[in-house]
């Protein structure tokens, strides 16, 4: 039987995006230039990242073609939110990934593809409680226990940075080492190394890699 070709897609929506209307326009540039950061994540030559326009007021989505990236992504996104404070509140989006097959993908204008990956994350995000703002939802019934599991997981850990933790997270994510995250934002090293521990990075370390590891191993 032939492998089918999975991929990730990736909706999220801002929270509390009422509570920052009056610098609506701010906030969207930010959103976009993080987006436009990830579309240029490093990645082989025949893999790609990209996303929509924001719709539907304050709404994103992107396909992912090599799927184990998608935690890594979405978690990049929501550091990166929670670094900066509006009114003194920090920005961030709930966030659902649907891993599966794509039968229709329009790269220009994703919101005209289908397939189950597409509803897959238009369901996880839909049917998010009120206090989870991450999960995953796949084919597999098991694996989506154990995504619960590990989503419910990184929400707890994820909910308890600060903007300077998301901040060294971010860069983090991005592969920066903790020599040249000092360098970037201007502090010690220590001071990195104890914003990475405080944010419970060994934990999402541990989190990333048993994710990847999972969806390589993915087929239909």
């Amino acid at each position: 039987m032939n492998k089918e070709k999975i991929f990730a897609v990736l909706t999220g929506d801002l929270v509390k995006s009422a509570l920052f209307q009056s610098q609506r326009d701010e906030v969207l540039s930010y959103l976009k230039k993080i987006l436009k950061t990830v579309e240029e994540f490093e990645k082989e030559s025949d893999e790609f990242i990209i996303f929509t326009e924001i719709f539907r007021g304050d709404s994103f989505q992107g396909v992912i073609s090599n799927p184990h990236k998608s935690l890594r992504v979405a978690l990049f996104i929501r550091a990166e939110l929670l670094k900066k404070r509006i009114k003194k509140e920090q920005i961030d989006a709930k966030i659902a990934i649907g891993l599966g097959t794509i039968e229709s993908l329009n790269r220009e204008k994703i919101e005209e593809s289908d397939g189950k990956a597409f509803q897959y994350s238009g369901r996880a995000l839909d049917s998010q409680k009120k206090s989870r703002r991450l999960s995953i939802l796949s084919y597999e019934k098991k694996l989506n226990n154990d995504f619960n599991l590990l989503t419910s997981l990184l929400d707890t850990i994820i909910n308890s940075w600060s903007p300077e933790q998301a901040e060294a997270v971010a860069l983090w994510i991005r592969g920066e080492t903790q020599k040249s995250i000092s360098k970037i934002l201007g502090i010690s090293q220590p001071a990195v190394h104890k914003r990475l521990k405080i944010a419970g990075v060994s934990a999402l370390e541990d989190s990333i890699s048993y994710f990847e590891s999972v969806v390589q191993n993915i087929s239909l």
